[in-house]
């Protein structure tokens, strides 16, 4: 499947009634991507939430809320990443709280309203968190250096990789 008139696409998750969403790109080198629903009939919406420079879009649950990140400033080198929700059409900033956190990506939600995603700290290492009942609680993969929350079920397992201190990486998973 590829995003009508695009250089690329990306597909990030798809839901039980056939809607998928993920990014695009305009250009050759893909350098700026945008968001996109593809209904599951084939036609496709594009969006960005407000102020974004570009953005990208990784799941749906079976309501239609979708998640992702996105991205505040050009160049890339300068540029801030939040997470969101986007939910009946309203889009929600996803940071996780901490004063030394810079940088979170929504990874992935579930019906329940659950989302899993990952933040970087001050010192550019990176975490996950769960976003449940409106609290976050961070999270890492013993002894890992980067930790990233890619996926979660509708009973909470969590699952995604983790860098150990080779640097090699590895994937996860972690029940409630």
């Amino acid at each position: 499947m590829d995003y009508p008139g695009a250089a690329g696409t990306s597909l990030g998750g798809m839901n039980v009634l056939g809607e998928s969403v993920g990014n695009y790109c305009v250009d050759v080198d893909c350098a700026v991507t945008h968001s996109f629903k593809r209904f599951s009939k084939g036609r496709f919406e594009d969006f960005d939430p407000p102020n974004a420079s570009e953005s990208s879009a990784l799941t749906i649950n079976d309501f239609g809320d979708i998640v992702g990140g996105y991205w505040t400033a050009y160049p890339e080198a300068n540029a801030i990443e939040h997470g969101y929700l986007l939910a009946h059409g309203k889009f929600t900033t996803i940071d996780f709280p901490p004063d030394d956190a810079y940088g979170s990506f929504c990874g992935a939600n579930n019906f329940q309203g659950d989302v899993v995603g990952s933040y970087y700290d001050s010192s550019g290492f990176a975490h996950s968190f769960l976003l449940k009942h409106r609290r976050f609680k961070s999270f890492d993969y013993p002894g890992a250096l980067y930790t990233f929350a890619g996926g979660i079920s509708p009973t909470g397992v969590i699952v995604g990789a983790y860098y150990d201190s080779a640097f090699n990486e590895h994937g996860f998973i972690r029940k409630p």
